[in-house]
């Protein structure tokens, strides 16, 4: 399997259960991280295929093109490749979950993660949120959507941008993130302004 450097909640269960069907069928499995480096995207393959690998799957990574020699699997792939087989998510029904239960409690301020460009699922989440969020009536309102452009695997990624919203007097209740990691990030920064977690914001991660 080749998997990026940040896995949210989805990539880190289907790793978790397509490593434990592979290993019960007998196969030995190799998770190289490429991170979002185009130059180890095209090493890797390589080097597999070169020691018998029989197959490549590919998790969250922007796949171009099928590898020579070997079948590939890309998990949240979107690109139509000859001779690739996509597994895709139903980010609707993410966003319906997410959305509809911050719905339910009352949220209608509602602040949003809104993309990793670098991440193969970034488009169709967002796409989805769009959808479901004018579904429901909750305004997706520009001050309240944060652009996520680092390249993190640490809470990192979502401590100071919503800090930010906070020292700009930001008015939110809710916060949808955009993977598990973001999220660690905005509960800090929450907690760090005296505010609970879900008492007085709520942050509900993209599922």
């Amino acid at each position: 399997m080749l998997v990026p450097e940040l896995s949210d909640g989805y990539h880190t269960l289907v790793m978790s259960g397509i490593g434990d069907h592979l290993m019960r069928e007998g196969y030995f499995i190799s998770a190289p991280t490429t991170g979002t480096n185009p130059t180890w995207l095209k090493k890797y393959p390589r080097l597999l295929v070169g020691r018998g690998a029989e197959g490549i799957i590919v998790i969250d990574t922007a796949l171009h093109h099928a590898f020579a020699h070997s079948p590939s699997w890309p998990f949240a792939g979107h690109r139509k490749i000859a001779g690739v087989t996509n597994v895709l998510l139903d980010h609707r029904r993410a966003a319906e979950l997410s959305l509809r239960h911050l719905h339910q409690l009352g949220h209608r301020h509602v602040a949003f993660h809104a993309r990793q460009s670098f991440s193969s699922d970034s488009d169709d989440r967002w796409r989805s949120l769009v959808a479901v969020a004018k579904e429901l009536g909750i305004e997706i309102r520009p001050e309240l959507t944060i652009q996520l452009e680092r390249d993190l695997t640490s809470p990192e990624l979502g401590y100071p941008v919503v800090q930010e919203l906070l020292q700009q007097r930001r008015a939110f209740t809710a916060i949808v993130s955009f993977n598990d990691i973001a999220a660690i990030g905005a509960i800090r920064a929450l907690r760090d302004a005296n505010l609970r977690v879900p008492e007085d914001v709520s942050v509900n991660r993209f599922r």
